[in-house]
């Protein structure tokens, strides 16, 4: 069994600067409005990252709180680790998935009301590895994702570094290729 991590997620970053070494954390959304009862979980695997985030130090978040975030309840906090180590899987932001403009219960509901929304393609953010608890994912559908180009000043705590977007660079999969040979195929 999976364990999902993609809608509790608040933020988290990711460091894949050394060979074969990917470590960071993540923060889940707790039970308390306050933050009181948010997780934060640590993860030290082996392997490294896709191309597209190898050798890099990534932040990111859902890109906005759409109603689809949802709060880890106590029991689920309790069976996971807080600290996760083992081997990498697939850890990449390229890619692309369909996403829903509203909360699972809204789209049921429409639905069955014979109106469904439209759905609607963003950037597929995928994390996963295989720790103690199985196999753990982080699925986010348009997140934010920054690499740090230049890192902060550890006696200035104001100084946060350079960062700039992770483009996406895979072509939507509605994408008409406007090259001439794309008409000979």
């Amino acid at each position: 069994m999976s364990i999902r991590l993609g809608e509790y997620i608040i933020y988290g970053e990711l460091f894949n600067k050394s060979s074969y070494s990917t470590h960071g954390f993540l923060a889940l959304r707790g039970e308390d409005d306050d933050g009181e009862d948010d997780m934060y979980l640590r993860f030290e695997l082996t392997g490294n990252c896709n191309a597209d985030l190898r050798g890099k130090h990534i932040r990111f978040e859902p890109a906005e709180d759409d109603g689809t975030q949802k709060v880890m309840p106590r029991e689920e906090f309790r069976r996971l680790s807080s600290f996760q180590n083992g081997p990498t899987g697939t850890m990449t932001n390229q890619g692309w998935v369909r996403a829903l403009p509203c909360s699972v219960d809204e789209f049921v509901k429409r639905s069955s009301l014979g109106e469904p929304p439209p759905t609607e393609w963003r950037n597929h953010f995928l994390l996963e590895w295989f720790g103690q608890n199985g196999r753990v994912t982080v699925e986010i559908a348009g997140a934010l994702v920054e690499y740090c180009v230049r890192e902060g000043d550890d006696d200035n705590e104001d100084d946060e570094g350079d960062w700039e977007p992770v483009l996406n660079l895979a072509l939507p999969p509605d994408f008409d290729d406007p090259s001439p040979t794309a008409a000979l195929q």
